[in-house]
């Protein structure tokens, strides 16, 4: 904190005595030196490191030269300094941005509770929350263009393969939790054993890259020998695919937690297919304070 440690002296009278004891004991604190001493003599206290000489005797006089009063700079601003200290260990809290990737159904159904509660516990983090599908949100991550995102990865899909690669290199994850993927028909449609039940051919889904459209397609075998002419149609939100279903023209996949927000009944019929564990997916070298409480966050959740 200080550049060139000096030796200075200080006489002082009966006025200045307590003041000057003060600024002893303050230049004792601000520059806490392990290798300097301080020699309090007839009335007279002064800094030495190592043998360099910055003070004058004179008889039985001592008078600092003008660098010798450097160290009282510092113990006069010792209260500002310690106040900087802290504000910059509290900045942590305060001054930080986060930039959070999610898919549309953990930003509707799991994302609310998780940021409230992290925002209670860090206020002054700025969180800005973009929406995008599981291969994007990784392609995102992995260029640096969001700091972390939660993205669905299953076992029987690309995106899995694309960002597990990732992962084991610049990219790390934490699990946040498991989803249960429902196939959805129309009120009117029979009970689904499998694929070969299903009597309609479209489907209502999110565009390609969407890690619960792969399971879908790879439970209706999109690309073994049992491919049917599937037709599909592409939608924005899941309330436009519950609509498209609930209208008795097309089936999808959808996340039971999904379901379980809607307060009026879906009239559609819900059919498990498979289950999709959903990451947070981050970069080894941007894990700072901010993202660091976001994992805590999630590995403290019931």
């Amino acid at each position: 904190m200080i550049g060139a440690l000096a030796e200075t002296i200080i006489r002082f009278d009966g006025l200045l005595h307590g003041r000057l004891v003060s600024r002893k004991k303050e230049l004792t604190r601000a520059l806490d030196l392990r290798d300097m001493s301080c020699h309090d003599c007839d009335g007279v206290f002064f800094w030495s490191a190592g043998h360099t000489n910055f003070s004058e005797r004179d008889r039985k006089r001592m008078t600092s030269i003008p660098d010798g009063r450097n160290p009282f700079g510092y113990a006069e601003r010792r209260p500002w300094l310690t106040g900087l200290t802290r504000k910059a260990d509290e900045s942590d809290r305060t001054a930080c941005r986060l930039r959070i990737g999610s898919i549309e159904s953990a930003a509707a159904a799991r994302l609310p509770s998780l940021l409230s509660s992290y925002h209670s516990n860090w206020p002054g983090i700025d969180i800005e929350l973009a929406i995008g599908t599981s291969r994007s949100l990784v392609a995102n991550v992995a260029t640096g263009v969001l700091d972390c995102a939660f993205v669905a990865i299953s076992d029987l899909d690309s995106i899995s393969e694309m960002a597990l690669r990732s992962i084991s290199g610049s990219l790390g994850a934490c699990h946040a939790y498991r989803e249960e993927i429902m196939l959805l028909t129309p009120q009117t449609h029979p009970l689904i054993r499998d694929a070969s039940s299903l009597i309609i051919d479209t489907m209502a889904v999110f565009p390609d890259g969407c890690t619960y459209r792969s399971t879908l397609e790879d439970w209706l075998g999109y690309s073994s020998a049992r491919h049917r002419d599937w037709k599909v149609t592409e939608q924005v939100s899941y309330h436009a695919i519950v609509a498209c279903v609930a209208a008795g023209r097309c089936f999808a996949a959808c996340p039971r937690s999904v379901l379980n927000l809607r307060r009026a009944p879906a009239n559609v019929n819900a059919f498990r297919i498979s289950w999709v564990d959903t990451y947070l997916v981050y970069r080894h070298s941007h894990r700072g304070v901010a993202l660091q409480a976001l994992i805590e966050s999630i590995r403290q959740k019931p």
